[in-house]
């Protein structure tokens, strides 16, 4: 997968293997890295999302170097990120979506 080198696919792995029970879908893949979205809405505000401060920091910090190196290098994810800003929301925004 373009982005995602020996020692990403490694802690992704470790991460994998230390709760494997736990891994039924993305979604709960997502949850274990920290990156499941969670609602933040105020009374003003509705829609909005915050990502779970909770799970394998180590395998965060990877998806995260993952998502930096395909927003740079990787034409398909650059032609979403492009398409995502057309459509108002942040970098920030972005990623954690």
């Amino acid at each position: 997968m373009h982005g995602v080198g020996v020692e990403l696919a490694g802690q992704f792995l470790v991460a994998a293997g230390d709760n494997a029970e736990r891994i039924r879908n993305e979604a709960a893949f997502a949850k274990l890295c920290g990156v499941a979205p969670q609602p933040a809405s105020s009374g003003r505000t509705t829609g909005r999302h915050r990502l779970s401060r909770g799970g394998d920091r180590a395998a965060n910090s990877a998806l995260c170097i993952t998502t930096i190196v395909r927003m740079r290098h990787h034409q398909p994810t650059r032609d979403y990120g492009e398409r995502r800003t057309t459509e108002g929301l942040s970098k920030r925004e972005i990623t954690a979506a």
